[in-house]
């Protein structure tokens, strides 16, 4: 299965039991823009993800795993971040692209989210840092193992990089698609 096709089963697959309509009325152009932007948008933050992990660790001799240098204090603002650039740049780009006509706006769209997208972008980054990067911290604590190798941390930062960002994406764009505010 491609990673198109499966980024398509996972964010689309209520398509018929959707209450509100929302991803019921959305067109096909839809539903492909927000497949691409965030399956390029979930690759970008994921790599983005190994890069600050190797500026952060590569030098350091041991890496613990708690204290203000160690592996899980980097899951905080690696969340905010993330989740902060997804829906502030993507928005941003969708609104352009909008704008421009190159994308057609989502008519019917609703959200509860607030409708600045700096407001926006700042409301859902404090969220998903507060809910996701405890939990990613639980399991990380669960799994850790004073042996681990850069190797690995780099896989595990870059996977939750990229898990944040297919999380965020969908609904961000599906937002910025619907916003009145060009």
């Amino acid at each position: 299965m491609s990673p198109l096709s499966w980024c398509r089963r996972v964010w689309f697959m209520f398509d018929k039991n959707n209450l509100d309509g929302e991803i019921n009325s959305m067109l096909q152009e839809h539903k492909s823009y927000i497949i691409k932007e965030t399956a390029i948008n979930s690759v970008v933050s994921g790599l983005l993800s190994v890069f600050f992990a190797w500026m952060l660790f590569s030098n350091v001799e041991s890496i613990e795993l708690w204290g203000t240098s160690g592996l899980a204090a980097d899951f905080v603002p690696q969340t905010f971040v993330i989740t902060l650039m997804s829906v502030l740049a993507l928005g941003f780009i969708t609104r352009k692209r909008v704008a421009s006509g190159s994308v057609l706006p989502l008519e019917n769209g609703k959200s509860m989210l607030p409708g600045n997208i700096i407001i926006r972008s700042l409301f859902v980054a404090v969220v998903v840092t507060i809910v996701s990067a405890p939990v990613a911290i639980f399991i990380l604590s669960i799994a850790w193992n004073d042996s681990m190798t850069l190797s690995s941390i780099y896989l595990v930062k870059g996977f939750y990089g990229f898990m944040i960002a297919m999380a965020v994406t969908p609904t961000a764009l599906r937002t910025a698609l619907a916003d009145k505010t060009k």
